[in-house]
């Protein structure tokens, strides 16, 4: 279950085709012995539909061109935002927050929002329209923190890439990464809603190059092992050979 369509339409109502397909997911569920999400927060929205079902955490390794990058933070601070206009990823709420005063001094970049946006953004805060691995990793590099504050994702891989990389990450209560986030240590889990948190973490990480670097490393080794391709192999061999040798 890589994305839980059912949380995602009742927390941000979905289009039409979608909403043919939340009807189908619970029923198609039941038919699966074993059920697989890639985050802790995908299991518990899968526990809620089919409560019986023998549900386990397997997930996607970060790609390994994320686990070389090395950090060459900015000079002033900058935070990274990997979304879309799609009101899920909550974009225009953080775009909101930016404008207060006290993160004019902070640059905001958006990738996967369109250069031509509309209406006007605020000085501080750039769209980068769509943006390769490569370059992103290479944001990832220079950034000082990730603000991923979703109404509803299963497991962004932007959150994956970030901790492997050894940025830390404003993460939200309702998305799957939360579980490579120590709240206070490698970064903030804040509700999706609440945006004076956001400002206020924002302004904690970005007080000095040092505090960033080391909020990043906190627990970044643990990361890079949990999101290894060979932790990610050996944990689906395992459920395949209990599989494969049931009566």
């Amino acid at each position: 279950m890589q994305g839980i369509l059912t949380a995602y339409h009742q927390r941000c109502p979905m289009g039409p085709y979608f909403r043919r397909q939340v009807r189908l997911e619970a029923p198609t569920m039941r038919r699966f012995d074993i059920i697989t999400s890639e985050s802790t927060w995908g299991c518990a929205r899968c526990r809620e539909l089919v409560p019986e079902a023998d549900i386990r955490q397997w997930e996607y390794a970060a790609n390994p061109y994320f686990n070389h990058i090395q950090r060459q933070i900015a000079s002033e601070p900058e935070f990274l935002m990997a979304g879309t206009a799609d009101a899920r990823k909550n974009t225009f709420a953080v775009i909101e927050a930016f404008r207060r005063p006290e993160l004019a001094h902070i640059k905001l970049l958006v990738a996967g929002l369109r250069k031509d946006f509309q209406p006007q953004l605020p000085a501080n805060v750039v769209a980068l329209g769509g943006v390769s691995h490569e370059n992103i990793g290479q944001l990832l590099a220079e950034s000082w923190g990730l603000i991923h504050p979703s109404l509803a994702d299963t497991s962004p891989n932007i959150v994956k890439e970030a901790r492997v990389v050894g940025i830390p990450a404003i993460v939200s209560t309702e998305c799957g990464g939360t579980q490579y986030v120590e709240d206070g240590k490698s970064g903030f889990i804040i509700e999706p809603s609440d945006m004076d948190a956001l400002v206020r973490d924002v302004l904690y990480i970005s007080e000095s190059k040092e505090r960033s670097l080391e909020m990043g490393a906190y627990g970044h080794e643990e990361c890079l092992r949990l999101l290894s391709t060979e932790t990610m192999c050996t944990k689906l061999k395992a459920m395949y050979d209990e599989m494969l040798n049931r009566k």
